[in-house]
């Protein structure tokens, strides 16, 4: 029955916290700290939610068009304008080498910015893989033999992982740039950070602001490219739970924002 799943261990938030914490947020460099009060004001409430979700049987057994529910669904967004039109009203930043939407120089700094900590961190958090897997996953007699495999290969197989992507990459598929041109490229590291920062707070106004447009635009994709792609039963499924866990993901996003929390780690203003 679904409250007899394996599952359940996973959902406690506290595990799901503490492993990101330990996994991403220390090897973030300078943004550890605003990564650790991201992951402490989001993910309790994430894990909770999605465990309703599993234990509401009428729903999900609705969900799956096995039965009726009482309780009525939730309904899908609609995205009011493109995203990309919704991420230029954050503006434009001017730099030494021309101006930028804000949306896109944010983006690919703090991206770039997180892979190349992430590379020069890769060592620890291979570490962290190997002491987590080995000791506590793998059947005791494979223990040895774990430690070796994963000491030998994790840091290599971590470098070339997050060689595979890049800022701009990244910021172009979720569109908050649009064009080729990239100011931020030809910049002196001072002068990214200085920028960065200066714009920091707007950025999290930004997200303060516009939670529900950028809920809509998740829950979208998401459907469109995953849900939408799975047997009815488990579409219905997973568009419920998209809609229920993006709601709630961008309201307490949005209520960090307007906290002004996460700037004031990054940047020490």
């Amino acid at each position: 029955m679904i409250n007899n799943l394996s599952v359940d261990h996973f959902l406690i938030s506290p595990t799901v916290k503490n492993a990101i914490q330990r996994f991403v947020c220390r090897s973030a460099g300078k943004a550890h700290k605003a990564c650790n009060i991201f992951v402490s004001s989001i993910i309790p409430d994430l894990m909770t939610e999605m465990k309703e979700i599993f234990t509401e049987k009428e729903m999900m057994c609705s969900n799956m068009g096995l039965c009726a529910a009482k309780t009525k669904r939730v309904t899908r967004p609609t995205p009011k304008q493109p995203l990309n039109e919704l991420w230029k009203t954050m503006g434009t930043v001017k730099t030494s080498n021309g101006e930028e939407l804000m949306s896109c120089f944010e983006c690919t700094l703090g991206a770039d910015t997180l892979l190349e900590e992430f590379i020069d961190k890769r060592q620890a958090t291979a570490d962290d893989i190997q002491a987590e897997a080995c000791d506590h996953v793998v059947p005791g007699a494979w223990g040895p033999g774990c430690q070796d495999f994963v000491h030998m290969y994790m840091s290599t197989v971590l470098f070339l992982t997050y060689n595979q992507f890049d800022g701009r990459g990244i910021c172009t598929m979720i569109h908050t740039c649009e064009k080729k041109e990239n100011a931020l490229m030809a910049l002196a590291k001072p002068e990214r950070a200085q920028i960065g920062c200066a714009n920091c707070q707007a950025v999290e106004k930004f997200m303060a602001e516009n939670q529900e447009a950028l809920h809509a635009h998740a829950v979208d994709e998401i459907f469109s490219n995953v849900c939408q792609k799975l047997p009815t039963a488990l579409g219905t499924m997973c568009e419920q739970s998209v809609i229920r866990l993006s709601e709630k993901f961008f309201a307490q996003s949005a209520k960090l924002a307007a906290s002004g929390a996460m700037c004031s780690q990054v940047c020490l203003i």
